[in-house]
């Protein structure tokens, strides 16, 4: 008898006939075959006496006692492989009983630790302060005491980044107009004015106490002595943590206002002024939107020199007889010029005459100005809104602006895919140039809905 048949086993019989299956422990190194046994009166299966239960044990002993059927002795041989091999018994076997007989022959399965699918990340100081819809950056919490570094992905991971500022910034200028109410958007943002229009009521504007009567000449010169003034030193290093730079960002700016930043300690977040200055150039604008595919009112680069030499470029151009002359740099309509005559030419030849001038056809617009941040990943593409020129209530300059509104409606999606098109293009081509902030474009439309061009 075989190590495998002289184990002791009992016998449990079921009182309904049915196939008899006789499946037994397989010894090591045998594999085990079920066999389909003939017809009988009760089916028996036999498993090892350790694993039953000794109630179980003890009711089989009585039956065994009785007559039995003849039962089929297993056929065991030796084969190369420890693995298991179980012939499904035939359709006309016992649901029951074939479960039962498979489930005694399925080895158990290893005990499978539970793991933690997703894993917590753990908070770390400092903590970054939640920001809300509506949460107003100016009366924001205090925040941690070390700026965290990560990279802002999306326009909502932006607003968080600016509402949870930790490092101070100033808007330097005569007036705080230009970015009014930013400070409501971005934490730390605080205003230095050489004019206080709210007397001292609003609480993130600082003017000197103390100002000498001063004839400035430019914007640049307020801003400089601004930066200088010992009042305004004071309030800039006010409570500033050891090691942090405060940010200056203004309008007006020169290399002297470059070197007052880099003595006094100051981060000045703007290009560098001598690619700035080249590229507010109206006449390097338009050749750079030339080269990007980005179109401007019809015109013709020419030189300041005579009417006739004017006529004569503007009629090679097919320009028409109503013409807008601008000269290379001006703002706000300064330098903006509508000629129709030799009358008109007169009246402005000297702010004319020997500088690069472009000559463009006068057309009857719609003008839509929009700004766009010019970024390591890309030009982000602010909203558009019409724009006021040339109100005598608003401007002493004809072709002066003079404001802006916006309403949804300014454009049409398809007009509002074209512009964002265009911007983004000059955005490319000034990125080429190593520009990074802000910039502003005009998009001109004319009564066809096709037809769009782009002004700087």
């Amino acid at each position: 008898m075989s190590a495998e048949t002289s184990r002791s086993s009992k016998e449990i019989v079921q009182p309904r006939p049915t196939t008899k299956v006789v499946v037994a422990k397989p010894a090591t190194g045998t594999s085990t075959v079920v066999k389909k046994a003939k017809p009988a009166t009760a089916t028996t299966v036999k498993k090892p006496a350790a694993a039953a239960a000794p109630a179980a044990a003890s009711k089989a002993t009585k039956l065994a006692a009785k007559p039995a059927a003849k039962t089929t002795k297993p056929s065991t041989r030796t084969t190369p492989a420890a693995k298991p091999v179980v012939t499904k018994p035939p359709a006309t076997s016992s649901p029951t009983a074939s479960s039962a007989a498979v489930r005694a022959a399925a080895p158990l399965a290893d005990t499978v630790p539970s793991v933690d699918p997703m894993p917590r990340a753990v908070p770390t100081d400092p903590e970054i302060p939640e920001a809300t819809i509506g949460t107003d950056a100016a009366f924001a919490s205090d925040a941690p005491s070390v700026t965290v570094p990560h990279t802002v992905r999306n326009i909502s991971e932006v607003r968080h980044f600016f509402r949870t500022n930790d490092v101070p910034i100033f808007f330097v200028g005569a007036t705080p107009f230009n970015l009014l109410g930013l400070d409501r958007w971005v934490r730390n943002f605080s205003y230095v004015s050489y004019y206080d229009s709210w007397d001292g009521a609003h609480p993130r504007i600082f003017t000197p106490a103390h100002k000498p009567v001063t004839d400035f000449e430019s914007g640049e010169e307020i801003n400089n002595w601004l930066l200088l003034n010992a009042e305004v030193r004071a309030r800039m290093t006010q409570n500033l943590r050891p090691g942090l730079r405060p940010k200056v960002a203004l309008v007006f700016f020169n290399e002297e206002t470059e070197r007052i930043c880099r003595e006094l300690g100051y981060d000045l977040i703007l290009p560098a002024a001598e690619l700035r200055d080249r590229l507010d150039s109206k006449i390097v604008t338009t050749k750079m939107g030339d080269e990007a595919g980005v179109p401007s009112v019809p015109n013709v680069l020419s030189n300041g020199t005579t009417f006739k030499a004017l006529r004569e470029a503007a009629d090679a151009a097919w320009l028409g007889d109503e013409l807008v002359v601008q000269t290379p740099y001006g703002d706000s309509g300064k330098t903006t010029f509508f000629i129709n005559n030799e009358s008109d030419w007169d009246t402005h030849s000297a702010d004319i005459i020997r500088q690069d001038i472009k000559v463009m056809r006068r057309i009857n617009n719609l003008p839509v100005a929009v700004e766009a941040v010019l970024t390591r990943s890309g030009t982000v593409v602010g909203p558009f809104f019409t724009e006021l020129a040339g109100h005598p209530s608003l401007t002493p300059y004809p072709g002066g602006w003079c404001g802006n509104e916006m309403h949804p409606e300014v454009l049409t999606a398809t007009q509002r895919a074209r512009a964002m098109d265009l911007v983004k293009r000059m955005g490319d081509r000034l990125d080429t140039e190593g520009y990074r902030g802000f910039s502003r474009s005009t998009c001109w439309w004319t009564p066809t809905p096709t037809r769009s061009t782009w002004a700087n």
